[in-house]
């Protein structure tokens, strides 16, 4: 890969990398509107470090594609229809190819965040150890609430009775 391959595919494709940066803040955004706040707000603890440890880098890569198109198979279908214009009846035939699905392999051109896997097995690392001190678990699951009833006291034995004689 040369850098004119480099520009060239950035100058077709400027805003993809910020496309992609903000379809994956959105999905973190609905994933984490289900957790709980205490595990929404050790999730945002541990972003600007994670961050930090492990920046954003991008580099343009080339990832071929699957894609399934339609192409020619060599025969076609015709429909002749009679068509009637005034005294005359003329016959019109229109024909169609048909066609097979077949895939084709593409190349295109991403940007791909370099730091990502290691970011994110931090992050969720940072995450579980956050929640094991604030609630003791890796979770943040709250635990029950304490039941404030009075306890049952212990049933206190019957006297034995014994028959008198």
């Amino acid at each position: 890969m040369n850098t004119s391959d480099v520009s060239r595919a950035a100058r077709c494709h400027p805003g993809r990398a910020w496309t992609t940066r903000v379809l994956c803040i959105l999905a973190v955004a609905l994933l984490s509107a289900c957790a709980s706040p205490m595990l929404r707000q050790a999730r945002q603890d541990c972003d600007p470090e994670s961050f930090q440890l492990f920046p954003v880098v991008l580099q343009l890569q080339r990832v071929t594609e699957p894609m399934v198109v339609h192409v020619p198979d060599g025969t076609q279908r015709c429909i002749t229809e009679s068509v009637r214009q005034g005294d005359r009846t003329t016959s019109v035939s229109r024909c169609v190819p048909n066609t097979i699905l077949q895939t084709r392999w593409i190349d295109r051109w991403v940007n791909v965040d370099l730091n990502a896997r290691e970011r994110s097995i931090w992050h969720d690392r940072c995450v579980q150890q956050l929640c094991v001190q604030r609630a003791g678990n890796t979770t943040c699951d709250t635990p029950p609430a304490a039941s404030t009833s009075l306890p049952i006291p212990a049933a206190t034995p019957l006297p034995s009775s014994t028959p008198t004689q």
